[in-house]
């Protein structure tokens, strides 16, 4: 059974445990070790879902990549992004890899301990959620391969980035 709770503008869906069903498997992975990438809606043209699909197959990171609609009332969104991703790219990543075309808690999202750092393309309420949590922040709005295998390198496996992630949450 499906609840809704009411946190002011958020809404969070949880199934009988408590739990969004999109954090089931997540439990299994070690603290702090998947990187989410840019909330629950974009508006990223074909190239750059493609930049970002190679960066993501060639790091070998675990990740949470929500990629459905944008705001309708962005004119400059995509169709349909779900259609847009290479057609390999779901099956080499599958597992602790994990793509969702539908709405997620962003909020609890972040808060999970498997949760490392959260790339994001500067939406104000995000960033601050982030922020407030506790969880790392790597910007940036035109993402390249080699720009999400260098966060992952220095945000995720680096001594580094262990200390700012050890630094930032209890």
């Amino acid at each position: 059974m499906m609840k809704a709770k009411s946190r002011g503008l958020i809404i969070e869906q949880s199934n009988s445990s408590g739990k969004n069903k999109c954090l089931n498997g997540h439990d299994e992975q070690p603290p702090k070790s998947v990187m989410y990438f840019f909330g629950t809606t974009s508006s990223m043209s074909e190239e750059h879902i493609n930049e970002l699909a190679v960066g993501l197959e060639e790091s070998k990171m675990r990740f949470i990549r929500v990629l459905r609609y944008a705001d309708r009332g962005d004119v400059f969104a995509v169709e349909d992004q779900s259609l847009k991703l290479p057609e390999w790219f779901e099956e080499r990543t599958g597992g602790a890899r994990m793509v969702i075309r539908e709405w997620v808690p962003h909020a609890e999202i972040l808060r999970h301990p498997s949760t490392g750092c959260f790339m994001s393309h500067c939406r104000w309420g995000w960033c601050l959620e982030s922020i407030s949590i506790g969880v790392p922040i790597a910007v940036g709005d035109l993402v390249t391969a080699s720009a999400i295998k260098e966060a992952q390198r220095t945000i995720m496996a680096s001594e580094e980035g262990r200390m700012m992630r050890k630094g930032q949450r209890n």
